[in-house]
């Protein structure tokens, strides 16, 4: 049951609408979906309104990367985002460092990620 939940697109919009659609016929279709990244999860919020699913109260979507556009969906979108200020700074330092003859060892650098949350994820209890 499982891995028919779990999709793989190829990114494009209509791909990610037609596998929504897929999971929204299904007998038991799901109650959230977590998407790639906000552009893709805003193609599912269009096909599941399309398909008159009120978003959050019977489908919970998710996004990733907290784009500008994430904010300016109805209802907004709850996304993951990345701590790419962070990210950016750390790889600009390990690249000085390389250049700079400091630093030879490879280095496995973790970043904790924020959910946030809006309002296209229901606040169930």
């Amino acid at each position: 049951m499982i891995e028919e939940l779990i999709k793989i697109s190829d990114s494009s919009s209509e791909d990610v609408e037609r596998i929504t659609a897929e999971l929204l016929d299904l007998p038991e279709p799901p109650t959230a979906i977590f998407a790639l990244n906000d552009l893709m999860a805003i193609s599912a919020m269009h096909t599941a309104r399309e398909k008159g699913r009120s978003i959050p109260e019977e489908l919970s979507i998710v996004g990733f990367d907290n784009t500008l556009l994430s904010r300016s969906t109805d209802p907004p979108l709850t996304t993951v985002e990345q701590p790419i200020q962070d990210m950016c700074t750390k790889v600009v330092d390990l690249l000085i460092a390389e250049i700079e003859g400091k630093s030879k060892d490879k280095q496995r650098v973790v970043f904790l990620p924020q959910l946030i949350v809006r309002k296209s994820t229901c606040q169930c209890s």
